[in-house]
Parts: structure tokens; sequence; C-alpha cells
């Protein structure tokens, strides 16, 4: 430790110690990442997709709905709802 302090010691640290694996779906198929690289995966839509779903969970409510019901609603809206649920639920 002494050296390592002075410098003289030439110690790496490696991002897979203490970084646990992940089972992710990328395409259809299951992939595993480090813990540290999901950030690399989560683009706009992700965020976007993830923001609809919490204000739904939290005011209860779907975002176009007025006089409507969820027959009515946009079906893209209803399967992101969906996926981050099943997502939620299985976490």
């Amino acid at each position: 430790m002494q050296l390592w302090k002075q410098g003289h010691a030439e110690a790496k640290v490696y991002r897979q110690i203490g970084d646990g694996r992940l089972g992710v779906k990328i395409d259809g198929k299951l992939h595993t990442v480090w813990r540290s690289e999901v950030k690399n995966y989560c683009d706009d839509y992700f965020w976007s997709a993830l923001q609809l779903w919490y204000r739904w969970r939290l005011f209860g409510s779907l975002p176009f709905v007025g006089n409507r019901g969820w027959a009515e609603e946009q079906a893209r809206i209803i399967h992101i709802i969906e996926a981050v649920e099943e997502g939620y639920a299985g976490s």
C-alpha cells in the first residue's frame, strides 16, 4: 500500500470488480451486460417511455384521455405502458 501511495506501484482498477452483470433483452435476444454499461443502452426513446409510464403511475390516467377511455387511446401508448410495467414488476 505504501508503494502505491508513493507512486511506485502500478495498480489498475477494473470496472468488473464490484460490478454486477444483468440480463437484458436487445432486439428480442437475451444478452448479459455490466451494470455500469446499462446507461449506454438508454436512448431518448427509453427516457420518454419511462417518463410516460411514470406519469401514468403517478396520476393514474392516460396522457390523452380527455373523455376517451383505454379503447380509444393510441396503441403505441398502451404498448409502452405495458412494457415498462412488465419490466417494473419483474425487478
